[in-house]
């Protein structure tokens, strides 16, 4: 289960069991994910590791959940502080592409996805020979061998 939570400020996330123990659920700091995703989509001009790329043919319906929040400094309702949270640019728009998106890269930190390598990088190296063979015997029919 996962879920966000306003509460958690320290980590991106915290596990907690429920049901007994049988079940773990994962809240979210949600402010700090929301800003993650922000900046793979919209701030970066020059593809790169963890850019996130849009099809030219994404619609505008897609882009409007995308686009549905924004940034503003709010009033926090337990220490009456202001600060950054993200809220619906304008009350009852459709975001929910967006929290998908959200909750993705909470899931691709769990299970490790930004480490993962690649293509190139799984290839077998060549061997190397030890040192002082030559190797001239490499190229000698099998009876010499």
């Amino acid at each position: 289960q996962v879920r966000g939570d306003d509460t958690v400020r320290t980590r991106p996330f915290r596990v907690v069991k429920i049901a007994g123990g049988t079940m773990l659920r994962y809240d979210l700091n949600v402010n700090d994910y929301k800003s993650r995703v922000y900046r793979l989509l919209f701030d970066s001009d020059v593809p790169g590791p963890g850019y996130w790329h849009l099809n030219a043919d994404t619609t505008d319906e897609v882009i409007n959940h995308l686009t549905a929040e924004e940034q503003r400094q709010v009033r926090n309702r337990r220490s009456q502080r202001y600060e950054l949270a993200w809220v619906l640019k304008k009350e009852h728009l459709a975001n929910h592409l967006w929290d998908c998106k959200v909750y993705s890269a909470l899931a691709a930190e769990i299970c490790g996805a930004h480490s993962l390598r690649s293509l190139e990088e799984l290839k077998p190296k060549p061997k190397k020979r030890r040192a002082g063979r030559t190797g001239w015997l490499d190229d000698m029919p099998d009876l010499w061998k």
